[in-house]
């Protein structure tokens, strides 16, 4: 009995430490791949274009995907793989770059950095950088905020990449980049910054990344990063699932 309970534990052991991956593919899917077997698994179509960003909801329940083309949101049932709701933020002659979205803790709202592009008669307009608020409900930005010179080349920089977390609250905004800047939900101004130390190497290796570009789903992280100093993840925990 003894030995039989022990199999049963070890099984169940076995099956905890795998996770799932969802990867935006081109040009219109969303790869599904079960890390244990490191095979695909499914295919999850966009509507949206193609997939580039993506973030996880806080009840690890559905995922958020932006795309480049059509400047789309796409929000994916996890458990059954179903496209829940999707549109577009672009219009005949207005046109909104993003680069990824973060949830609020009610899956109501989407934060983002957006730079909108306005079609004259015989010309673009490029406006600048701005925060931005997506309604979901409303399927369009309902709020955007001016940003400081320092967060305008920041964000430029990165095109808007720098991953963005919401406090469990709501109340606070955190965007990590060359430092670690927080900002009040309600209006955007910054609270605080909080400087990080700048990476010893010049460009970034590979998997450093990765982040941006894959969702991993598991009960319980393996992925590990140096620090004090965040640098890159090791290769044995990450760098085997961007290699796929």
């Amino acid at each position: 009995m003894k030995l039989c309970f022990g199999w049963i534990l070890a099984a169940a052991c076995l099956q905890a430490v795998g996770g799932t991956i969802f990867l935006p593919g081109y040009p219109d899917r969303i790869l599904v791949i079960d890390e244990a077997t490191q095979k695909i698994v499914d295919k999850i179509p966009s509507e949206i274009g193609i997939p580039t960003g993506i973030s996880r909801s806080y009840d690890r329940k559905r995922i958020y995907l932006t795309s480049n083309d059509n400047d789309g949101i796409e929000v994916v049932d996890i458990a059954s793989r179903k496209v829940l709701q999707h549109f577009v933020l672009n219009s005949d002659s207005h046109k909104f770059r993003i680069n990824g979205v973060s949830p609020d803790p009610d899956d109501k709202l989407l934060y983002t950095v957006v730079r909108e592009v306005v079609k004259q008669t015989d010309r673009y307009e490029v406006g600048k950088l701005k925060y931005a608020v997506i309604d979901l409900a409303q399927q369009k930005i309902v709020r955007t905020a001016d940003m400081s010179a320092e967060d305008q080349e920041a964000n430029g920089a990165y095109y808007g990449r720098s991953p963005f977390h919401v406090s469990p609250d709501g109340k606070y905004i955190y965007q990590f980049r060359d430092k670690i800047t927080i900002l009040d939900s309600s209006d955007f101004h910054v609270v605080d910054r909080i400087d990080l130390a700048k990476p010893d190497f010049r460009s970034w290796p590979k998997s450093a990344w990765a982040p941006h570009w894959i969702l991993w789903i598991s009960a319980a992280p393996t992925y590990r990063c140096s620090t004090p100093r965040i640098r890159w993840c090791d290769e044995v925990s990450l760098e085997s699932r961007t290699s796929i």
